[in-house]
């Protein structure tokens, strides 16, 4: 028995087949509940994924959850953003951006180049990502360092006398190990001690022929909004992009320098006799009565965007800096509370310090989590095992391992 089949009729079957697995699909899809979080669950094991950002975002949930999940490690810019425009480090190592498309929000062109990222930091229109391979991509508005110039690639030269054998030269962009940003610029620091800087020359986007030959045996690269300062192994210190009026400075900061820290406006050296070297880009000097108490008696320093505080060698503290920051003058109180401590925690506005008794103490602005709200008081009172700090706000580890947030966006 033969049985025929109209080849119209065959074509239409396969059609319709297709469109009813479709809605099947689409109905299964959108039955499907939205993935919704709360503060207050415990996120400590949720995988960033695209997934999981995208339901953030629908669900217009704080991004302070993404943050809580990488809690532990701080070291690492896991969450960015910069004017107009956010990026995330997913846990597979890929980025998700939003925002501005000219400031970055949009990474569609570099997207499938940011694989295994391992860090990342914004100027003020743009993105820089680290990879694990020791290479950089850049987005964003060029004139913010969001396009690194062709002379920083990989290019060939004639080799054996023949334009036809060509051997590559090594690109300046390889092996890094650290990257910082300025309001509109990029630095990398090499693994061979050298830097590469990038974006508005004013900025520090462009390091001299002067300069560059100085930067070498680099072991750490820092900024400002306004510049860079780099710490060789012998203890020297330079910054760029050069200021005539800080040619004093410079005299000061020759084998003498253990590390340096930094606000949005200046730069502080720890020397090794104890005493401070503190610069300005922009901004008031240290007055004269704070640089004496400095004198030869600082162990280290702590900073945020606006303020520094020493731990002298007596264990007394001195800040200075916006005082809504926490740069004010410490109270006899405070000195009192801050007995025997060792460590200030700082967000981007605020500082925290775990006690002796394990409860916590704060100051500086109640948006960075300068002030912790009244509601959470008494979970912290003599609970507290570690500090995290955000960058408006702090996360408090309890002994109990509840983590408690309070800041910017609530707690």
């Amino acid at each position: 028995m033969k049985f025929c089949c109209n080849p119209n009729t065959t074509t239409v079957a396969i059609y319709l087949l297709f469109i009813l697995l479709w809605m099947v699909l689409f109905i299964k899809t959108s039955k499907q509940d939205k993935i919704t979080f709360d503060l207050d669950d415990n996120v400590k094991d949720l995988l960033i994924t695209q997934d999981v950002v995208q339901a953030l975002l629908e669900n217009n949930q704080n991004m302070e959850i993404l943050k809580l999940k990488y809690s532990q490690y701080t070291d690492q810019k896991i969450f960015n953003k910069n004017e107009n425009a956010w990026a995330i480090i997913t846990d597979e190592g890929d980025v998700i951006t939003g925002g501005d498309d000219r400031d970055g929000g949009d990474s569609r062109h570099v997207q499938l180049q940011l694989k295994n990222v391992k860090m990342m930091v914004s100027s003020l229109s743009a993105f820089l990502a680290l990879l694990s391979n020791g290479s950089v991509i850049a987005w964003g508005e060029e004139s913010c360092g969001g396009k690194i110039s062709q002379k920083l690639y990989k290019h060939h030269e004639p080799c054996c006398f023949s334009f036809s054998c060509r051997k590559p030269i090594q690109t300046q962009l390889q092996n890094i190990k650290m990257i910082v940003s300025s309001y509109t610029a990029f630095a990398t620091l090499l693994e061979d001690g050298s830097v590469v800087a990038w974006g508005d020359e004013n900025f520090g986007g462009k390091i001299t022929d002067e300069m560059q030959f100085k930067l070498k045996n680099i072991t750490k690269i820092f900024s400002t909004n306004f510049a860079f300062a780099a710490l060789t192994d012998d203890g020297s210190v330079f910054t760029w992009p050069k200021r005539k009026d800080r040619d004093d400075i410079q005299i000061h900061l020759q084998q003498n320098v253990i590390n340096i820290f930094s606000t949005n406006l200046a730069f502080t050296a720890l020397l090794k006799d104890g005493s401070i070297i503190t610069w300005e880009y922009y901004g008031d000097k240290i007055s004269d009565e704070i640089q004496i108490q400095l004198n030869q008696n600082v162990q280290t320093i702590f900073s945020n965007d606006a303020a520094f505080i020493a731990l002298l060698k007596n264990g007394n503290f001195i800040a200075w800096g916006l005082e809504r920051y926490g740069g004010g003058k410490i109270t006899e109180e405070m000195q009192d509370k801050l007995k025997n401590t060792k460590i200030i925690y700082s967000s981007s506005m605020a500082f925290a310090a775990i006690l002796e008794n394990g409860s916590i103490f704060t100051w500086g602005h109640e948006d960075g989590g300068g002030k912790i709200p009244d509601e959470i008081q008494y979970k912290l009172i003599e609970n507290v095992k570690l500090i995290f700090p955000q960058e408006f706000g702090f996360i408090a580890v309890c002994y109990n391992n509840e983590e408690i947030y309070w800041g910017r966006n609530g707690y």
